[in-house]
């Protein structure tokens, strides 16, 4: 059986790693901010069919079309694609576990077979009977095209590592399958016969499509290195389609607030739970009893909110004090009005009590 202490003490790490969450993050996003405004102001944008010495070191915005000198090749499948990245995935049919843990701590896991390029750890799995091979016949492997440019600059293979490879190339050759002891179903390489069982894999093949290209670095020489602000944040983007310098940056910005506020909202969600597990040992009492236990139920789910939130408040609040005092005193006033409406909630209740 679970014991309350375990509960409490569960509900007290899920806390302070909310805590620690939500402190993190408030840091993070005034460092993205700055770094931002940094990079707003010293970037410039410039053409990629020139390199001009002058910016050397500089922040630069370009665009253009990518060329190179040779094909992407994957030579072990006889496999060539006329892009700048070629992928070739390898997948291994495999056990996959899903464990699911009850208010009683009974734990409930469920076996299923999946296709997986990565290899599943099959030696923590809580039943036995269940095991993965170790190693895959072939790995999945990136290839790149020889002389990548972009107008006048290199394009090194740090930056072409950033191209997607979403588009399936197709069209297999039954000479090459036979070569490998595989057939071919569909747009995969196989050994398959009948029924997939533990162990198959089966191989595709993926390229990037993209024509023109958009690149936000540092120039150095002829190609692009990392730009790092004095916050701490580097610059090297690249991206699959033409933009200039501003609508980068508008970009970096929309993709820093989107994980400002999905931080922000687990953090929140963390704390909540953490100051829920305090109720639970009473929620478990009262569960049993009809009306009681519903009673008792919104009762401390609207107490474990209202107080989650106000420590949240608290603590983005404090985060930012060193930064924006103003904000910070708006949230802390916020949050000592939750607090002063719960602490009146509670007041109420006692006096109807007593009456």
């Amino acid at each position: 059986m679970k014991k309350k202490g375990s509960s409490i003490g569960g509900g007290l790490l899920i806390f302070l790693i909310g805590i620690c969450l939500l402190w993190w993050n408030e840091g993070n996003n005034v460092k993205n901010i700055k770094s931002v405004n940094e990079g707003l102001k010293n970037y410039k944008d410039v053409k990629s069919t020139k390199v001009d010495s002058q910016n050397e070191g500089k922040l630069v915005a370009t665009n253009g079309k990518l060329v190179f000198t040779e094909d992407a090749i994957d030579g072990e499948f006889n496999i060539t694609s006329k892009s700048s990245v070629l992928k070739r995935k390898v997948e291994m049919y495999q056990w996959d576990e899903e464990c699911e843990t009850d208010d009683n701590d009974n734990k409930t896991c469920t076996y299923k077979k999946v296709w997986s390029d990565d290899i599943i750890d099959s030696s923590s799995f809580e039943k036995s009977g269940h095991e993965n091979p170790t190693n895959k016949l072939y790995e999945s492997e990136k290839f790149y095209s020889s002389g990548v440019k972009l107008g006048a600059f290199e394009m090194t293979s740090n930056l072409l590592e950033k191209l997607s490879t979403k588009k399936q190339i197709k069209q297999l050759d039954e000479e090459v399958a036979k070569s490998h002891e595989m057939t071919i179903d569909q747009a995969y390489y196989t050994n398959v016969k009948e029924n997939a069982e533990i162990g198959d894999i089966r191989v595709s093949f993926y390229e990037n499509d993209a024509e023109y290209v958009s690149v936000l670095a540092m120039q150095s020489d002829n190609h692009f290195k990392v730009y790092k602000t004095k916050y701490g944040k580097n610059f090297f983007n690249l991206y699959e389609e033409e933009y200039n310098g501003s609508d980068m940056f508008k970009i970096i910005s929309k993709q820093n607030n989107f994980g400002k506020w999905l931080w922000r909202i687990v953090g929140t969600l963390l704390i909540i739970m953490g100051v829920g597990s305090l109720f639970a040992p009473l929620q478990r009492l009262t569960g049993g009893i009809p009306i009681l236990g519903s009673l008792v139920g919104t009762a401390t789910g609207l107490v474990s909110f209202v107080a989650g939130l106000s420590i949240s408040l608290i603590i983005i609040a404090l985060a930012w004090f060193r930064f924006r005092p103003l904000l910070s005193i708006v949230l802390l006033l916020v949050a000592v009005l939750l607090l002063v409406y719960l602490k009146t909630k509670n007041l109420r209740k006692k006096e109807i009590k007593s009456e």
